[in-house]
């Protein structure tokens, strides 16, 4: 029964949603962190990031554009646990294969914006 318990955890247990081959543009300032065409890749799929982080503290007010394109998603991601509510949702509505997506994310959750 530990085993299983133990296993759970770990399926359960958010996880880092790692960005790897980060290049774009970053403005440190005293009161916040700004961010510009960010581009990067989170789990083989290329993504561009804008946004700011409004301060330092852990519970910042964080706003991010997401702009990604032919996205591959995995049938259970690893990270779904690490989303939002609302980003674990809007994932799940995504439908797996070719997707084009714009969302906005915000310390209020994942959007997509209106058209």
């Amino acid at each position: 029964m530990v085993g299983r318990i133990d296993t759970f955890e770990r399926i359960v247990q958010p996880q880092p949603i790692a960005l790897r081959n980060v290049s774009g543009r970053f403005v440190f300032t005293p009161n916040r962190i700004r961010f510009s065409n960010v581009t990067g890749k989170i789990v083989n799929n290329s993504v561009t990031l804008s946004g700011s982080v409004e301060g330092y503290s852990p519970d910042a007010a964080i706003t991010v554009y997401i702009v990604a394109n032919d996205i591959q998603i995995p049938t259970a991601p690893r990270y779904i646990a690490s989303l939002p509510r609302e980003g674990a949702d809007a994932l799940f509505r995504i439908q797996a294969g070719r997707a084009r997506a714009l969302w906005r994310w915000n310390s209020c959750g994942l959007r997509k914006p209106a058209t």
